[in-house]
C-alpha cells in the first residue's frame, strides 16, 4: 500500500501538471511494451510500433521491468520541461545515484553493472537508445497523447471545484482511497510519503498501468503519476498512429504540437506553453503570432501574462 499524507497546507498545494512527463511516457510504456495481456489502446499502440524498434531497444528493457522497480534517474524532473532538457538532466545523473538505483534492479546485467560504474560509453548507449526509442515510440503520438490528458485534466479540475481535492483525488483509479488526510493506493510494496508542506503534483499519463506510482526517492516535488482514461481516444487513431500527422504536414510539427499543447492546458500562458514543447519562449511568441493570424488561437492579457486559447476554427481543425 502507497500512503501518501497530507496537511491542510499541502491539500492547497494539490496541482495537475499540465501535460505527461515524456520521460515518465517513456519508461511507462516500456513497461506496457513488455506486459502480457494488454488490451484497448496500448495493445493498439505496441501493435503500432512493433517491428519498428531500433536494435537498441534491448538496452532498456533490463531497466523497466514491467513488474518490480524502475530506476528513479530515468524520470528526472527536467522532464516536465521536455524530452531534451530531461534526456540531459538523466545523462548528468552523478555517479552515486546510478549505483544507488540500479543497485536496487533484481536482475541486473553486465550493462547495468557498466550504467552503474557511471562508463561514459554506457551512459552514450543509454542515451542513444532512449532517442531511438523516442523517436517511434512516443514522438508520433505525442499530440494525442496530449489531447487525452488535456481532457482528463480538464475532468479533474470539473471534479474539484464542484466536490473538493479529496473527492478528486478517488477519482485517478479504482484503487485510490482517500481517509480524511491519508492517500491510499493499492500498490506492489509498502511505502509512505509525507509531504510536509510541499504539496503534490498530479501527472496524467497515457501509459500508466495498471494503477497511479511513484518515485521511491521523492525529489522536491512530490508526484504521482496516474493514468488517464484512454478510452477518450480512438483505438483505431491510436493502432493506425495517424494522429496528428495532417496537422503537421499543414502547419509543421511544432507549430502543430503548440497548438495541441494550448488544446490541452488552456487558458495557458507564453512561459507554460515554452516549458510543454521545449521551445524558448521567443520561438513560442512567434509561432502563437501566426497560428492567431491564422484565426486558430485567441490571445488575452490577465494580469500582465499573455493567454492563449483555440478558438472555434482550432477546434475544427484539431477535430478534422
Amino acid at each position: 500500500m502507497l500512503r501518501i499524507h497530507f496537511s491542510s497546507a499541502d491539500v492547497l498545494g494539490l496541482r495537475v501538471s499540465a501535460a505527461p512527463d515524456p520521460l515518465w511516457e517513456l519508461l511507462l510504456s516500456l513497461h506496457a511494451a513488455q506486459t502480457v495481456g494488454i488490451s484497448g489502446a496500448l495493445r493498439a499502440w505496441r501493435t503500432a510500433v512493433r517491428g519498428k524498434l531500433a536494435p537498441s531497444a534491448a538496452l532498456l528493457w533490463p531497466l523497466a521491468r514491467p513488474q518490480g522497480y524502475s530506476p528513479d534517474f530515468l524520470t528526472p524532473t527536467a522532464g516536465e520541461k521536455g524530452f531534451d532538457a530531461g534526456l540531459d538532466q538523466l545523462l548528468a545523473t552523478s555517479r552515486p545515484r546510478l549505483r544507488a538505483d540500479l543497485a536496487l534492479l533484481a536482475r541486473p546485467t553486465s550493462w547495468t553493472t557498466d550504467l552503474a560504474d557511471g562508463r561514459s560509453e554506457a551512459l552514450h548507449r543509454l542515451g542513444d537508445a532512449l532517442e531511438a526509442y523516442h523517436a517511434v515510440a512516443i514522438e508520433p503520438f505525442w499530440d494525442v497523447i496530449l489531447r487525452v490528458a488535456g481532457a482528463d485534466r480538464e475532468r479533474r479540475a470539473a471534479t474539484a471545484i464542484a466536490e473538493g481535492a479529496g473527492t478528486m483525488l478517488t477519482t485517478l483509479h479504482p484503487d485510490v482511497r482517500w481517509d480524511d488526510s491519508v492517500l491510499e493506493v493499492a500498490y506492489p510494496v509498502d511505502q509512505d510519503v509525507h509531504l510536509d508542506g510541499q504539496g503534490l503534483t498530479l501527472v496524467p499519463s497515457f501509459f500508466c498501468r495498471p494503477g497511479p506510482i511513484t518515485l521511491l526517492r521523492q525529489n522536491e516535488q512530490p508526484i504521482l503519476v496516474y493514468p488517464v482514461d484512454r478510452d477518450l481516444e480512438s483505438l483505431a487513431t491510436v493502432g493506425h498512429a495517424r494522429f496528428g500527422q495532417g496537422l503537421t504536414a499543414l502547419l509543421g510539427r511544432t507549430r502543430a504540437r503548440v497548438l495541441h499543447a494550448i488544446a490541452a492546458a488552456a487558458p495557458v500562458t507564453t512561459s507554460d506553453l515554452a516549458r510543454e514543447v521545449g521551445v524558448s519562449v521567443a520561438g513560442i511568441s512567434q509561432h502563437t503570432s501566426v497560428l492567431r493570424d491564422a484565426g486558430l488561437i485567441t490571445t488575452v492579457r490577465d494580469r500582465g501574462f499573455a493567454r492563449h486559447r483555440v478558438s472555434p476554427r482550432g477546434e475544427a481543425l484539431l477535430s478534422g
